[in-house]
């Protein structure tokens, strides 16, 4: 099973400061310390600081990129959460039953669970990117979740069901630039 220091929050174009502090906020409580900006639209304003709540350090540490393609490049598995029913993914597990599938994978193995934009969520382009779909069970007739809220529930999941501490054994995934290479 991975261990958390090994699982990254991907935040794809945001959109408000104030939501990439109550992420942090979110990611501190459930022991994520891996935060990836991605084409990011907003600075990290005082108003992303106060909603932190003393998750600054998150904030600061953030690896911001331009493109998904070129953030997920050292991950082994890639989840995309969208509400939306895709159809090349076979299945879209809800945060729990990511949490079982991912028990039998290798502590070192590098995971990245990718949110999209506020509006719209993530686009089909962003997706291909991913190898698996997050689906957060909720009322069919209105399905959208604030960031903070997505990233929470998909966070307590992962904090209940992932080793906080190293351990061996487990699968081995080749990360996405050994997969291209073959």
């Amino acid at each position: 099973m991975p261990n958390l220091s090994n699982i990254a929050i991907v935040l794809v174009e945001t959109q408000s400061a104030g939501n990439l502090g109550s992420v942090a906020r979110v990611m501190m409580n459930m022991g994520l310390k891996n935060l990836i900006l991605v084409d990011c639209q907003t600075d990290l304003t005082d108003e992303a600081f106060q909603r932190a709540c003393g998750a600054d350090h998150l904030l600061r540490s953030a690896c911001q990129v331009s493109g998904l393609r070129v953030a997920l490049d050292p991950f082994h598995l890639s989840v995309a959460t969208s509400s939306r029913f895709v159809r090349w993914f076979p299945t879209a597990f809800s945060p729990r039953e990511l949490t079982s599938k991912l028990e039998v994978l290798s502590p070192s193995q590098k995971i990245a669970i990718i949110f999209g934009p506020e509006r719209t969520g993530l686009t089909n382009e962003h997706l291909q990117f991913c190898q698996w779909q997050v689906r957060i069970p909720v009322n069919r007739n209105f399905a959208s979740l604030n960031i903070a809220h997505a990233v929470a529930i998909v966070a307590y999941e992962l904090g209940q069901g992932v080793d906080s501490t190293p351990s061996g054994g487990g699968l081995q995934l080749a990360d996405r630039s050994q997969i291209e290479r073959s």
